[in-house]
């Protein structure tokens, strides 16, 4: 057999080169497709797992958030030493352009 291949023309040996590198780079981009794939899946699930953890974080922190909203009453405020507004303000979007034009004529 090897005799046989020594005996191919050049144009024969040309091909049967191409077809022999041409398997081997399906073999080696066959392989680093499966690496990757693996890779992936195992990145998927960590971050699968840190989502789950994340999730968990927030539920316990809208849970204090509801107790603690819960909590917050008139009264309490009062405890705090907060009272009732005895001069209201308001402000509109036309006043505070005014406001703000003004004050850069000034400068």
């Amino acid at each position: 057999m090897v005799r046989d291949i020594l005996q191919l023309n050049n144009n024969e040996k040309r091909i049967i080169v191409g077809v022999l590198i041409g398997i081997l780079g399906m073999v080696f981009l066959y392989g680093l497709f499966v690496k990757q794939t693996i890779s992936y899946v195992v990145e998927r699930r960590t971050l699968d797992k840190e989502v789950g953890l994340l999730a968990s974080d927030i539920s316990e922190l809208e849970a204090r958030y509801l107790e603690r909203g819960e909590a917050v009453t008139l009264v309490r405020a009062y405890e705090l030493g907060f009272t009732e507004a005895t001069n209201e303000l308001y402000i509109s979007r036309n006043s505070f352009a005014q406001l703000s034009r003004n004050d850069t004529q000034n400068e």
